[in-house]
């Protein structure tokens, strides 16, 4: 129980003019910071919530407190040190405090405490999940509490509603790349089945060689250490921020070396002919130099045996395997998960096995890499492209693999623009790897790498009918009742319901981003969020902005594809299809980066459907 007298007198000393008094109560603080934290900022949360003390004691108390949460002063920063149990308890306190506080000089005290620990919260291992729910280690009650208070509709008086508006002003920089990212759930079922199949399969083989696979559930940093013990361990290094802060973690709770090693990529760091740490943020830029300058290393065979497991290996783990309803999964979700729609392009059975026999159908049975340059742009069927992209997501197969089977058909079949293109490909994944690697952050940020900020002002609406796929457009509809469907749409696909989404509904594109990272069977952080951030013209590369209309009579003049999808109705050939969406407004001015205006009225307008008229008249208000 922490005596609240003991901490008024201390207060009280810390103001007084007294000099000897005054310096006795400073020792008392210093060694308060030094050998109790929890006990101090527990204490001064009491002195914080109490009524009856005198109003300028309390506001000196929020001055310390502010000292004591804010990172950057090793002398004054005492929050870190305070143990989780009480970090959580004096979160909740500090919040309450400030949504009950009366004095309005008060609570704009206690507000700039919040901003301060917000900072924290959000800049500490794991920000971008710091405001989601259920985060034990973040502050997912802080917006909601901001928000209710700012709403003059339920707001307790006019000044608390002033006080929550300048929090949130104060907490905006330090959350606004956050707030799209903690909406983001975990993939869609079918993704955790397909990897929890490729665990499956590893695990098969490692066994066939006589070795095993220890699967456990939890938190990583909590799991390694118990599973390792004294062993050292080693990890394919992260390329992201939220990935290395998870091998911060484990090196910190491990009690033996944690060995990174970089994996996943066509070119290695070293090898790749410029400096990873600075990639171009030209793509043909980074091309040239790799394949200029650099060079691929051949795959390693797999090895036949491997040493045999020690013999303290925990024998439950060897064999335990997560459901999917032990990963937090409803049970129509996992029912869901274990049917292919049969509208899909192709069933995704995960591990190296299934990997390696998809190379062999489509690059060597079907013989489709030679025409692949050719084929690239389809969206209906599955031979228009290798979708080898779920495996390298996953880490089924590397890049480095399928690079030598290219070669392997060179050689045995035809050597042609083709088969280099499929490489092209694997050299654009790399960069985007590289990209996310050297730029850090920037590529999740709402500005990008250039950090623009000129405000997005698409509603909420036109992304929820964007995400169900009924904006009206046809191409970009059957796109996203693809994504929603099946977790798979094509590269041309991808391309345009991105470029509709930034530039006709001048939508933030982060939640774009968001969405696929929620639904994508080939989820990866570099490559979704590295071509989401070009696609918004944040990277300095040219911006692309489709003409969608165009775009479905170049890719799809048979309507087979939207057909397939949308059904006939919705299929129909217009007339207008190839006159609109040049990029222009009504006044011939174009808008961000040349994003569209308002609908010209054309030839055939009276003639106007939903499918006419995506997010245009039809949805007005939206």
């Amino acid at each position: 129980m922490v005596d609240r007298t003991r901490f008024v007198e201390l207060l009280k000393g810390l103001q007084t003019s007294d000099n000897s008094v005054r310096q006795q109560a400073e020792t008392m603080y210093q060694q308060a910071k030094q050998a109790e934290p929890d006990n101090l900022i527990v204490g001064m949360m009491t002195v914080l919530g109490s009524a009856d003390v005198d109003e300028g004691v309390r506001r000196h108390d929020c001055v310390l407190l502010r000292q004591l949460v804010t990172r950057g002063s090793e002398k004054d920063f005492v929050y870190a040190r305070v143990s989780d149990a009480h970090k959580k308890e004096v979160a909740n306190e500090l919040l309450r405090r400030y949504e009950q506080e009366k004095s309005p000089a008060m609570q704009k005290k206690i507000g700039e405490v919040v901003s301060k620990l917000a900072e924290y919260v959000c800049d500490k291992d794991d920000p971008r999940g710091s405001l989601a729910p259920g985060n034990p280690s973040g502050w997912p009650a802080l917006l909601p509490l901001v928000f209710r208070m700012a709403d003059t509709s339920t707001a307790s008086s006019v000044e608390s509603c002033e006080s929550a508006l300048r929090l949130l002003k104060d907490c905006v920089p330090t959350l606004k790349d956050q707030i799209v990212e903690a909406a983001a759930q975990p993939g869609p079922p079918g993704f955790r089945h397909g990897r929890l199949e490729s665990v499956q399969n590893l695990r098969r083989s490692l066994e066939q060689r006589g070795s095993g696979l220890a699967v456990a559930l939890g938190e990583v940093q909590e799991v390694l250490p118990q599973l390792c013990g004294n062993s050292s361990v080693t990890v394919a290094q992260g390329y992201c921020s939220e990935e290395q802060r998870e091998e911060h973690l484990v090196a910190k709770r491990l009690k033996s070396e944690l060995r990174k090693v970089w994996g996943g990529t066509l070119y290695m760091p070293e090898e790749c002919g410029q400096n990873p740490a600075s990639t171009p943020l030209m793509f043909t830029s980074f091309k040239n130099k790799a394949e200029g300058r650099g060079q691929i290393r051949p795959p390693l065979p797999a090895p036949r045996t491997l040493p045999p497991l020690p013999s303290d290996a925990p024998k439950e783990a060897l064999s335990f395997l997560p459901t999917l309803q032990q990963l937090g999964y409803e049970e129509d979700e996992v029912e869901e998960a274990m049917q292919d729609d049969p509208r899909g392009v192709l069933p995704f059975e995960g591990g190296e096995d299934a990997a390696m026999a998809r190379v062999q159908k489509w690059m060597f049975e079907d013989d489709h890499l030679q025409e692949y340059f050719e084929i690239r742009n389809g969206m209906l069927g599955e031979g228009y492209s290798s979708k080898l992209s779920p495996w390298l997501a996953i880490g089924c197969i590397s890049p480095r693999r399928v690079w030598a089977e290219a070669k392997r058909y060179e050689e045995r079949r035809i050597e042609n623009k083709s088969t280099y293109w499929l490489i092209f490909e694997l050299t654009w994944r790399d960069f985007f790897i590289y990209m996310a690697w050297s730029q850090g952050d920037k590529i999740f940020h709402r500005g990008g790498i250039i950090g623009d900020r000129t405000p997005w002002k698409g509603s909420r609406d036109k992304l929820e009918r964007w995400k169900e796929g009924k904006t009206g457009d046809p191409l970009v509809d059957a796109n996203m009742q693809e994504l929603k469907a099946t977790g798979w749409m094509s590269n041309r696909g991808r391309q345009n319901v991105a470029s509709f989404l930034i530039f006709d509904l001048q939508v933030d594109w982060r939640y774009g981003a968001a969405h696929f990272e929620e639904l994508l069977l080939d989820y990866d952080p570099c490559s979704n969020w590295g071509n989401w951030v070009a696609a918004a013209g944040l990277t300095g590369q040219r911006v692309n902005k489709f003409n969608t209309k165009k775009q479905l009579s170049d890719y799809d003049p048979r309507r087979e594809y939207v057909n397939h999808w949308l059904g006939r109705s919705k299929a129909v050939l217009r007339p207008r299809e190839d006159e609109e969406a040049k990029g222009k407004g009504k006044d011939g001015k174009r808008g961000r980066w040349g994003r569209a205006g308002e609908k010209g009225k054309g030839k055939g307008a009276q003639k106007r459907s939903f499918y006419d008229d995506p997010m245009g008249d039809t949805l007005k208000g939206a």
